[in-house]
C-alpha cells in the first residue's frame, strides 16, 4: 500500500516547484542579452531569484501554513543566494569594498556550520548514519581537503553542509522528497562558485544546462514519482549530468590557451564535480533512513519550541 510519504503532487503543485528554474533559464537565455540586459555578471540572476523564492515561500506559508515540497526548491535557493542580496544592499558600491564587508563574508559559512550544528543536534534522535553514509561523509572531506586545504575545506564545507542539514528537517516528514533543498541549494555554490561557464565562449549554454538540470528537471521528476527509487535517482541523475557535460562543452574552450584542460585540470575539476555528487549522495543515504514523523508539521514545532 502506498504511504502518504510516496504519493505525488498535483501538477499545479509542481508547476510552482519549477517558477525558480524558469526564471533563472529565461534570465540565463539569449533573449534577454538580444533585448539588452546582459546578465553574465550573476548577480542579477542571484538576486531576482531570491525575490521568487522568498515570494513563493511566503505564499506558501499563507496558503498551507505549513512548508510543503513545491516550496523546498525556493527553500534551497533562499538559504544560499539571500547573504548575497543582503550585501548588496549594505554595499551597492562597485568599487573597493570595506572591511566590514571583508568581516561579513568571512562570518558567513561560520553561521552555516554554526546553524548545520544545532539542526543536526536537533534531530539526532531520528537520524541513524549507516556504514555508506559514513563512508561517502569520508569521501567528501578527504576530496575536500585534496582540493583546497584545511582552511578551504573549513570555509566551503559550511556552505556545502547547510543545505543539506535545513533539508534534514524536511526529510523527518518527506523522506526524499527534502533533497530538493540541497539540490537548489548546491546550484548557486556551482553556478558561481564552481563556475563551469567561466571565460567560456559556450558560457550561456553551460548555465541554462545547470539552471534546467538542477532547479527544472529534478523536481518534476522527484515530485511526479511513485518510488522512493525514482525520487533517489531524480536526486542524482539530472545534477551529475549537468556537471559533467559543462565540463565537457567547456574544455575545448581552452586548447591552445596557456591554461588547456591538462590531465592535472580534469583532475582538479573532476574533484569538484565528484565531491557535488558525493554531498548529494550522502543527503539522499541520510534522509532515506531518517525517522518519519509525517503527521507533524516543522512550522508548528518551531512555534511550539518558541
Amino acid at each position: 500500500m502506498k504511504t502518504r510519504l510516496l504519493a505525488p503532487l498535483s501538477w499545479i503543485q509542481i508547476g510552482l516547484a519549477i517558477v525558480p528554474g524558469l526564471v533563472a533559464l529565461l534570465l540565463r537565455s539569449p533573449s534577454i542579452e538580444i533585448l539588452g540586459l546582459s546578465v553574465r555578471g550573476g548577480g542579477y540572476v542571484y538576486n531576482s531569484l531570491v525575490v521568487v523564492s522568498g515570494l513563493l515561500i511566503i505564499v506558501g506559508l499563507l496558503w498551507k501554513r505549513e512548508f510543503i515540497p513545491w516550496m523546498f526548491p525556493a527553500v534551497g535557493i533562499l538559504l544560499m543566494m539571500f547573504p548575497g542580496l543582503v550585501f548588496d544592499l549594505l554595499f551597492p558600491s562597485s568599487g573597493p569594498r570595506p572591511a566590514t564587508f571583508d568581516m561579513l563574508v568571512n562570518l558567513c559559512p561560520v553561521a552555516a556550520w554554526a546553524v548545520s550544528i544545532v539542526i543536526v543536534w536537533q534531530c539526532r534522535r531520528d537520524t541513524s548514519v549507516s556504514k555508506l553514509g559514513w563512508v561517502l561523509l569520508g569521501l567528501v572531506m578527504t576530496v575536500g581537503l585534496i582540493q583546497g586545504g584545511a582552511i578551504m575545506f573549513l570555509f566551503m564545507m559550511g556552505l556545502v553542509v547547510l543545505p543539506v542539514a535545513v533539508g534534514l528537517m524536511f526529510a523527518r516528514r518527506h523522506r526524499l522528497v527534502a533533497g530538493l533543498v540541497p539540490v537548489a541549494g548546491l546550484y548557486w555554490l556551482v553556478d558561481s562558485v564552481f563556475d563551469p561557464s567561466y571565460s567560456s565562449s559556450f558560457g550561456t549554454l553551460i548555465e541554462m544546462t545547470l539552471a534546467l538540470f538542477f532547479l527544472v528537471v529534478p523536481p518534476i521528476w522527484v515530485l511526479c514519482s511513485r518510488s522512493a527509487r525514482g525520487r533517489l535517482w531524480g536526486l542524482l541523475l539530472p545534477p551529475g549530468f549537468a556537471l559533467i557535460s559543462s565540463e565537457i562543452i567547456r574544455s575545448p574552450v581552452f586548447r591552445g590557451t596557456l591554461m588547456p584542460y591538462s590531465h592535472r585540470m580534469w583532475l582538479t575539476r573532476g574533484l569538484g564535480v565528484v565531491q557535488f555528487l558525493l554531498v548529494l549522495s550522502l543527503a539522499v543515504v541520510i534522509y532515506q533512513a531518517v525517522k518519519s514523523h509525517s503527521d507533524s508539521s516543522l512550522v508548528g514545532e518551531l512555534s511550539s519550541a518558541a
